[in-house]
């Protein structure tokens, strides 16, 4: 699959300044057959719960190529409750991007981005989707809304973006600190939000819709909290693209059925899993290059080194009141780690890796992430201050030009080496 993957990436990257929309035609049946493909053919290696997520997320990622003119562009942290309620597509930043990485795809939407004036620090995610959506692969869009939430590239990007379309742009800005004024002021800015989502759509967001989709995020969230419950008693394998799945599902696509299905099969999931053995088990920081094979080679379905989760995964995990839909969107985006001091995200990721058994944390510097790299020497610091050995690896979750696969594979080794000495 990689030789073919290869030789399609390459493909794209010579049609695109050519032929762009043969190219967005070609990336929506690939990415539909690729659908077909891992429902009726999954990967036998996973897990029931990965492999739903696969197809899951899959299918969000198609719809937007179909059906562009009932489809917004979001970015990871942007609640998208209102969106199942009123049965609109979305298309996220760090979706498209991985999706084009995984075609061998993102340079030339990098490159296109960077010819516009995209800084080269800027982060490789936010460039893959500039330069896809300059190029005309990435289709118009509806509207773009986005959160100041966690990424600095937000208010650039998504502004460039509305303003080269010319469609509306909503921005959800989210202040610092869980208080009762702070999530009214956001709860505030979500019904407005909602009332001008009906009127560009034409449709109106009915309360029975949308208590169903906070309904499936009270389960959703329910099954994830009882899921770290369980975990630090088990033995469940795992490998990097379903955890990247993974955040599809804790995100953007929280409050969808799918998202309630998929995290009542991980809770089963884990419950059959074997209890904690003598494996070597990871905390994952920040986001995950899954795409980079020694990483791969390394921790898909090992049994010997387990990725217990990426701190993404457990950033907000909240309490839901189905009837406060409003009120419980805006705790969510309030609550999420990334919007924390530094300090602070650093003590919930070293409290879950207390909580999960972790031998060690990989903290990963994705390139042009200036809230992750920032902080790298005081995460390590602490971390090691509490006992957890501390790897900080600099890399690119998206860019494979921007790494080293040796360098990678080297340091994970001599890593996992020092792990393994003293367990």
């Amino acid at each position: 699959m990689g030789k073919i993957a290869e030789k399609f990436g390459k493909y794209v990257s010579d049609t695109v300044p050519k032929n762009p929309k043969k190219i967005r035609k070609l990336l929506g049946t690939a990415y539909s057959l690729n659908g077909f493909y891992i429902k009726h053919f999954p990967d036998k290696t996973l897990l029931p719960h990965q492999q739903y997520s696969w197809a899951a997320c899959n299918d969000y990622m198609v719809q937007p190529f179909k059906h562009p003119e009932n489809s917004a562009l979001v970015n990871i942290f942007m609640p998208c409750e209102l969106f199942h309620a009123i049965g609109m597509n979305f298309m996220f930043a760090e979706g498209l991007a991985g999706y084009l990485n995984g075609t061998h795809a993102e340079g030339v939407f990098i490159d296109a981005a960077e010819d516009y004036g995209v800084p080269k620090t800027f982060c490789s995610y936010h460039k893959a989707m500039i330069g896809a959506a300059l190029t005309q692969v990435l289709p118009k869009l509806k509207l773009v809304v986005n959160t100041t939430l966690m990424c600095d590239a937000n208010n650039l990007t998504f502004r460039a973006i509305a303003k080269e379309w010319d469609v509306p742009h909503i921005t959800i800005d989210v202040p610092y600190g869980e208080t009762d004024s702070n999530i009214k002021y956001v709860a505030d800015q979500l019904r407005d939000f909602g009332k001008e989502l009906e009127k560009i759509t034409g449709r109106k967001i009915e309360d029975s819709k949308l208590k169903e989709a906070m309904e499936h995020e009270k389960r959703s969230m329910e099954n994830l909290r009882k899921f770290y419950e369980i975990l630090p008693e088990k033995s469940l394998i795992n490998a990097l693209t379903p955890e990247m799945f993974k955040l599809f599902l804790s995100h953007v696509m929280m409050g969808s059925k799918e998202a309630d299905r998929y995290f009542e099969m991980l809770v089963k999931d884990t419950e059959d899993a074997p209890p904690r053995g003598n494996e070597i088990r990871l905390m994952w920081g920040q986001v995950m290059p899954n795409w980079q094979k020694p990483l791969r080679d390394i921790f898909n379905s090992s049994e010997k080194y387990h990725l217990l989760a990426s701190s993404m995964n457990f950033d907000a995990i909240i309490d839901v009141d189905v009837d406060r839909p409003y009120e419980t969107m805006a705790k969510r985006l309030i609550a999420n780690m990334g919007g924390m001091r530094g300090t602070d995200r650093l003590k919930k990721i070293l409290e879950m890796s207390k909580k999960l058994h972790a031998d060690g944390v990989i903290y990963f510097n994705h390139w042009g992430c200036k809230k992750t790299s920032g902080i790298s020497t005081l995460a390590k610091n602490m971390f090691e201050k509490n006992g957890l050995p501390t790897l900080i690896l600099d890399g690119d979750g998206c860019d494979r030009r921007n790494v080293s696969d040796e360098q990678v594979k080297t340091r994970v080794q001599a890593f996992l080496e020092i792990l393994e000495a003293a367990k």
